[in-house]
């Protein structure tokens, strides 16, 4: 087994970036809201003030996509050997492969569930090694709410992220873009809950991997 705390500080340093910048961007969506509702009670438009806002909200929202793409690599790298570690561990009957730790996420309809099934699985084969659970097999293994919520945020993220984006390019009023706003912040609100949960999760897996780890009788072969 390969040590995963490496790729967990990174993971987790990551995440944590998203929390910031989420919270800036929330902070951000709050004073478009303020400046709006100025607008609708009858105060001029301040087109210096517009501009100097849609750059902020454009310059938050690329760094949100940056942030996301690195996430994402640097996640399926930790989740990739997380998975790998079971076998090398000398777990054996395994549903999935190591290859479904990644290409779960990019198969249409099938990412809806896959990923959530590869980490019940790397949960319980972690739970397993460590001695956490008493358990004959994986399978066996009871599933974890911390997982279920991970997926869970996971998914309503992706949501709420796709459905502000289309309406905030498609608002075309004062109206649809305060709906738009007010839909982004629960957006951005969803992203600094399923950032918490990720990297509870992940500090979690790592932490069961290394207690196996140190339990492996010593020349015990990686793979």
């Amino acid at each position: 087994m390969e040590s995963l705390r490496t790729r967990c500080q990174i993971v987790s340093g990551i995440f944590v970036a998203i929390l910031v910048i989420s919270s800036v961007a929330i902070v951000s969506d709050l004073s478009v809201l303020r400046y709006l509702k100025a607008i609708d009670a009858g105060e001029p438009v301040d087109e210096g003030k517009a501009a100097e806002i849609d750059g902020r909200q454009t310059v938050i929202g690329l760094g949100q996509a940056g942030l996301s793409l690195i996430c994402a690599v640097a996640f399926l790298v930790w989740f990739h050997r997380a998975h790998k570690n079971l076998s090398a561990g000398g777990l054996r009957d395994l549903r999935y492969s190591p290859g479904w730790a990644v290409g779960g996420f990019f198969v249409p309809f099938l990412n809806l569930v896959r990923p959530y099934q590869v980490m019940k699985e790397v949960w319980a084969g972690a739970a397993m090694l460590s001695q956490e659970v008493d358990a004959s097999a994986v399978k066996d293994v009871a599933p974890s709410s911390l997982v279920t919520c991970w997926w869970g945020l996971f998914l309503i993220s992706g949501v709420l992220g796709r459905i502000s984006g289309n309406m905030l390019l498609r608002a075309d009023d004062l109206g649809e873009l305060h709906t738009a706003t007010i839909a982004q912040i629960a957006s951005d609100l969803s992203d600094t809950a399923a950032a918490l949960v990720a990297i509870w999760l992940v500090r979690r897996v790592t932490a069961l991997q290394e207690r196996a780890r140190e339990r492996l009788p010593t020349g015990l072969p990686s793979r």
